[in-house]
């Protein structure tokens, strides 16, 4: 018994030692190939793991293949959209040599992102075909989102404007932060995380060249480059001479004073800053000091560069209390502060607007009632007596078993025929927004759907880079908070252009998709525009230099919509526009006055819905009150390719242009349109400013000071200011005054004023907001008016 008991023991415990061995012979195994098979993977999104949301962000993978073999195949980025929770995959193809870290760029939509919300992966071949390989380290992007207006800064001290941040408490949202050359994207619109990019002090003459273009490309689209660096200008412009406003060829001392009464900040010791010398190779001269030019801006595109004499780390400069002051002026178009209406909405609402109007296909229309209506009466009418009757006098009513499912199944495939006319091929059509530079071309934005009637597999393709978002399908969307790796909805980017694929669809449906970032070349033409005044009325030329054929071309000044009519190209028709006052208008009825509604067909019920969702999209009041030209247009341009061929397409377009400052060919009349300058924000007594998102704010009892810089114009006497009288009059609770240079005092602000009194040494106009208890206001649009002298 004893002997038996010990070989039983024996025999458990060799078995235990078995299992045992063979689990960590397993493990071993298991360790080696995933060590040695796999992808090493590294990842950071946006700029120091920061990103807006909303805003698409840059992607870095770094991956290492461990392997022998060299892998040829996609990545893909799975991630929850943030407009509707949809899951979709961001593919790019890559090839992964044996044993060598290779670099991967791409880009998602900002949203919040966790380990259950996004998943990156590597297939050989190709996804949903190819096998996945496995990944060593975290196979998953996370980050955190900001919302502040940010400053991107590139410089030989990492310290420069850290000044900036200081105007937050007087109502700014300001971020600054440092960054180096590589970490720049190679794509423009990545850059769109920065409100402004500055490069100080810092060698450009060997940055790669996909850095040089793609910050350029980002002017050209809208955004803000501000080149600086005192002494060390030159080697700062190096590389964007092609842009930048000024040349340099020496430099020269200047006493802090002459600048400090030119900003209008005291500088209460004096002393020397060098600055950079040389000649305007194009833009206007926004501040000078002793003759010189201390900063200039130049139009480039839709977005502009910034010149600036000195170098803002070095003293005496950095420690100026005044230095946050003179930049929020030279940047006052980017540094609108946050009540002012500049931050962006919510994106998913405009996504709804567009989602809703491309529901509306003008190609797919509702089969006319009356034939299908005759077409069952006759069937009706033949089946019942008539088909009777013929069949009895024949002596044929055996007939009758055969004839009556015959007849019911022609007459089904003659309804489906007709009732389905419109729906037999696929089709697509787009709505767009168009936005014009003053030097032609510029970007285009929108969305396309497609209908097909067999489902399947849908590719819509783009021959340029640019960013695709999916909207919702048929049934809606339902926001998860959990990654679907299903693969239904791709994003493809190659060196060739982008593709929105869409897989199972089913038969007889629609698939829609937000596009960003599309290049229009110079070649597409723009509005000319010219100004013409003619005994104080003024006059606006506009010319339709475009390839388009334009109808409903309208003028936006002054908070009203001024009708212009139908542009064919290289048309031009003139309209006059009120000058004798403005408001600070929101120009949301504009669509009702363009396209009136009709009681019948409405046939421009998708015109008028995107002219409304334009108004008031993300762009904030601050930027959708400037003075603007627009028009309509509508084509059949076969630009998206579906599966690979040209499809029937139907586009819509709104063509828009900004109107900067107008001088006036015929005498020399210099005009700046309300709502082009923006108000800079200095002291304030309030305890609160809370910003409603749409440029009126809710403010507690106190006194607020803003002023507006004018544009440094040599030769320009102002002889007219007008302030909108309907935020100046709209609250008893409110005072409105204006600061009296030549008196030294605030006198109470009229809509109509000599602005001889009060134009400060700065060439600003200063104004005072008192409320005496709290309440909810908005600040005013100004306008000025004079004459240029030679």
């Amino acid at each position: 018994m004893i002997r038996q008991q010990s070989m039983l023991q024996r025999l458990i415990a060799w078995t235990f030692i078995i299992v045992l061995t063979a689990a960590l012979m397993g493990t071993g195994k298991a360790a080696f190939a995933e060590g040695s098979e796999g992808i090493m993977i590294q990842s950071s999104i946006g700029f120091n793991g920061q990103y807006k949301e909303g805003i698409w962000t840059p992607v870095q993978l770094s991956m290492t293949n461990t392997s022998k073999d060299n892998l040829k195949g996609e990545v893909v980025v799975s991630v929850n959209s943030p407009f509707g929770g949809q899951s979709v995959d961001y593919v790019v193809p890559a090839e992964l040599p044996a044993d060598t870290e290779v670099e991967i760029e791409l880009s998602i939509p900002g949203t919040q992102l966790h380990e259950k919300n996004n998943r990156i992966r590597f297939f050989k071949g190709s996804y949903k075909s190819g096998d996945e390989v496995k990944f060593m380290g975290n196979n998953y992007l996370s980050g955190s989102m900001i919302a502040n207006n940010t400053i991107g800064v590139i410089a030989s001290d990492p310290d420069t404007l850290n000044f900036m941040p200081s105007l937050n408490l007087q109502g700014y949202n300001i971020y600054v932060l440092p960054l180096t050359e590589d970490q720049l994207p190679s794509n423009p619109n990545l850059l769109n995380f920065f409100n402004v990019l500055v490069l100080n002090d810092t060698a450009t003459s060997g940055w790669d060249n996909k850095h040089i273009e793609a910050i350029e490309g980002w002017v050209r689209a809208g955004g803000t480059l501000m080149l600086s660096g005192g002494a060390g200008y030159s080697k700062t412009a190096q590389a964007f001479q092609e842009i930048a406003p000024f040349e340099q060829e020496g430099t020269a001392n200047i006493d802090t004073k002459s600048l400090a009464a030119a900003s209008g900040e005291e500088w209460k010791v004096s002393g020397s800053l060098t600055v950079s010398t040389g000649s305007i190779t194009q833009g206007n001269t926004v501040l000078s000091a002793e003759q010189l030019p201390i900063a200039i801006q130049r139009q480039v595109g839709l977005g502009k560069t910034v010149y600036v004499a000195f170098d803002p780390a070095l003293e005496p400069f950095a420690s100026w209390s005044g230095s946050e002051e003179l930049y929020a002026r030279l940047l006052q178009d980017n540094l609108t502060p946050a009540f002012q209406g500049n931050v962006s909405t919510n994106l998913n609402n405009t996504y709804w607007f567009f989602d809703n109007i491309v529901n509306r296909f003008p190609s797919i229309k509702t089969p006319n009632f009356i034939p299908l209506l005759l077409t069952f009466v006759i069937y009706t009418v033949v089946v019942a007596p008539f088909l009777y009757l013929l069949l009895r006098k024949l002596d044929r009513r055996e007939w009758t078993w055969w004839v009556v499912p015959s007849l019911a199944v022609l007459t089904g495939i003659a309804i489906f025929f007709y009732g389905s006319g419109d729906r037999r091929n696929m089709v697509a059509h787009t709505v767009s927004i168009a936005e014009l530079s003053q030097d032609g071309g510029g970007t285009r934005s929108g969305v396309f759907a497609v209908y097909t009637p067999t489902g399947g597999t849908i590719k819509a393709g783009f021959d340029q880079q640019m960013f695709l978002t999916p909207l919702y399908n048929d049934g809606g969307g339902q926001f998860s908070d959990t990654i679907n790796l299903n693969g239904n909805k791709q994003v493809i980017t190659d060196e060739n252009g982008s593709t929105m694929k869409w897989n199972d669809v089913s038969y007889s449906s629609t698939r829609k998709a937000w596009f960003e970032g599309m290049v229009i070349p110079s070649s597409e033409g723009n509005f000319k525009i010219v100004y013409h005044d003619e005994n104080g009325a003024m006059m606006i030329t506009v010319t339709n230099t475009t390839k388009a054929d334009m109808s409903h071309v309208a003028v936006l000044m002054n908070g009203d919509l001024y009708p212009v009519g139908s542009l064919k190209p290289n048309e031009e028709r003139t309209v006059a526009i009120g000058t004798s006052s403005i408001n600070s208008g929101y120009y949301y009825g504009s669509s009702q006055n363009l396209f009136p509604t009709s009681n019948g067909n409405d046939e421009f019920n998708r015109h008028r819905e995107l002219l409304d969702n334009y108004l008031n999209q993300n762009y904030g009041l601050a930027a959708q009150l400037q003075p603007r030209v627009i028009g309509f247009s509508t084509d059949n341009t076969e630009w998206i390719s579906m599966n690979g061929s040209a499809v029937q397409t139907d586009n819509l377009t709104l063509w828009v242009q900004k109107i900067g400052e107008l001088l006036s060919e015929d005498n020399g009349r210099y005009t700046v349109p309300a709502g082009l300058l923006k108000p800079v924000i200095g002291n304030h007594t309030m305890q609160r400013m809370d910003s409603f998102g749409d440029g009126n704010f809710g403010i507690s009892s106190g006194e607020l000071e803003f002023e507006y810089q004018l544009p440094n114009v040599n030769g320009v006497k102002f002889d007219q200011l007008l302030i909108a009288k309907d935020v100046l009059n709209n609250n008893t609770n409110l005072t409105w005054q204006i600061w009296n240079e030549a008196k030294q005092q605030w006198d109470k602000a009229a809509d109509q004023m000599d602005p001889a009194s009060y134009i400060t040494a700065s060439h600003s106009i200063r104004m005072k907001l008192i409320a005496s208890t709290d309440t909810d206001t908005r600040l005013p649009l100004i306008s000025l008016k004079g004459v240029a002298t030679p």
